[in-house]
């Protein structure tokens, strides 16, 4: 599946490329974090993220387990392992995606368990 770049094409800073996969690249030095691209997206796979965020979801795909991981090889399969094993209730599981409250996760968190437990590497 390839995207359509479109976040590519609302970059007022031309910090975005599109990968030979079909995947947005971010120039970490062009971008100014303005959120055009997320909210260009059509399909929401763009996300912003706090800075010196300890963890992530790599995608941001809400389909089922099976036909998450057939559209990207690094989704979330909503399994709930990583929820289960956060001890400072950082993350809860909605539409089949782990969502992370970076807030917690910034001020408590040091061993990073749901990145150490996750089946799929969705979470780095």
């Amino acid at each position: 599946m390839h995207g359509f770049g479109t976040c590519v094409k609302s970059c007022p800073f031309g910090a975005l490329t599109m990968s030979k996969e079909g995947l947005p690249v971010v120039d970490l030095k062009k971008c100014t974090g303005c959120g055009a691209c997320e909210k260009a997206c059509p399909k929401n796979v763009i996300e912003m993220l706090p800075v010196g965020s300890p963890v992530k979801v790599s995608c941001n795909s809400k389909d089922k387990g099976a036909v998450a991981r057939k559209l990207c090889t690094v989704s979330c399969i909503g399994c709930g392992i990583c929820a289960k094993n956060c001890g400072h209730g950082a993350i809860k599981m909605e539409n089949n995606l782990a969502i992370i409250d970076f807030k917690i996760c910034k001020e408590k968190c040091s061993e990073a368990a749901c990145k150490a437990k996750c089946p799929t590497g969705a979470i780095h």
